[in-house]
């Protein structure tokens, strides 16, 4: 009998571990004191990156109110295998505008893996979104999906410190960095978003399992 032919493994290019996923619980310990007074959410940081030299990803969401927290999870799903696209795998790193498309192209990515990979939680948490509203809270948008839209106003921080000069002098650097954030109205955009909080702190078994779903799904892109 002929030899069966074998085909070559697939690589893996992408993997989303359990054990690579963190809670943030709290800003983080060496942000600068004069950003924290510009009343800095708990809920506007995290991450979603690659690990050097493995198909390995690291991704951190906050644990914080539940709709800023699920909004900020939405955003970093859209950076996983970001780097893959062809706009981004030769674009000039250093360049001010570089950072500003990845973070708006994430907000963009990560919604449309949210819908098409898991409706059933969109559809969740936009009827949690519309229950608040019968209570009188987040009035201001109809949906959670405008209040999504609206949240992409934390690509103005961006903004902000890309149009600061290089210094390197750190103490100049964070006056400079301060001032660009407080004329940048993000210190206004915290203030707003504070107020929209509504009090209940997203569950971490059920925003891990949405993490996971979507990540199992983003494999196969």
């Amino acid at each position: 009998m002929p030899e069966e032919e074998r085909s070559e493994p697939t690589q893996t290019k992408f993997r989303l571990k359990k054990d690579n996923i963190t809670a943030l619980t709290e800003l983080p310990k060496d942000m600068s004191s004069r950003w924290k007074s510009l009343g800095w959410p708990m809920e506007i940081q995290g991450t979603a990156r690659p690990l050097e030299g493995t198909a390995d990803y690291k991704f951190a969401y906050p644990v914080g109110d539940v709709f800023v927290s699920f909004g900020v999870v939405v955003h970093e799903l859209g950076h996983l295998r970001q780097e893959e696209d062809e706009r981004f795998v030769d674009a000039d790193k250093n360049s001010k505008d570089y950072v500003i498309v990845l973070e708006e192209d994430a907000y963009e990515r990560g919604w449309q893996r949210a819908e098409r990979y898991c409706p059933e939680v969109v559809a969740q948490i936009e009827e949690k979104f519309q229950e608040y509203r019968r209570q009188g809270k987040m009035q201001g948008f109809a949906s959670f999906k405008d209040f999504y839209t609206w949240l992409r106003r934390t690509v103005d921080i961006n903004r902000a410190l890309g149009s600061v000069p290089a210094s390197e002098d750190e103490q100049s650097r964070e006056e400079l960095e301060f001032q660009a954030l407080k004329n940048g109205g993000v210190e206004e955009f915290f203030g707003k978003l504070n107020a929209l909080k509504v009090g209940e702190p997203i569950s971490r078994e059920f925003i891990e399992d949405f993490i996971i779903k979507v990540a199992e799904k983003i494999v196969e892109e």
